[in-house]
């Protein structure tokens, strides 16, 4: 809709970027910690101490748009890993509902490192580690 004087109302504020496009830290803060928190879209089966210690890390480092998409991939495989080893050693122990919660956890990290779509070469490896994950927390 058009203001007086033929401007959109919206057309100022075109020129000025988002907090969340501004710095991962503003992405965590503004969009993605509540959502992680309570397990919603796109954080679901995600656990909020599993993406802390990755959050820190990319703040750290200082990541910011645009990203590295491979980099910005990598910063999630540790603990995505680790959460798989974590569910392989509780299925070897007969725990099979704490394995499946940690290879849901895992496919939530695994899918915040490519979210919203694949658009890198690491990119893809976490969307098919995320759906192998997926499918054995799933099972």
């Amino acid at each position: 809709m058009a203001a007086p004087r033929g401007k959109y109302f919206i057309q100022d504020k075109l020129k000025t970027p988002a907090a969340h496009h501004t710095s991962y830290q503003q992405l965590w803060e503004t969009k993605w910690k509540k959502p992680c928190e309570m397990g919603v879209y796109p954080f679901m089966f995600a656990s909020i101490k599993d993406f802390e210690p990755i959050v820190e890390s990319i703040i750290k480092k200082g990541l910011k748009e645009p990203y590295d998409w491979d980099e910005y991939a990598q910063m999630y495989f540790p603990k995505a890993e680790e959460l798989v080893g974590r569910a392989e050693e509780a299925e070897k122990a007969s725990e099979k509902e704490k394995a499946e919660e940690l290879y849901l956890r895992a496919s939530a990290v695994y899918r915040i490192s490519r979210f919203p779509a694949p658009r890198s070469e690491k990119q893809r490896h976490a969307w098919e580690e995320g759906k192998k994950a997926a499918r054995k927390g799933l099972a």
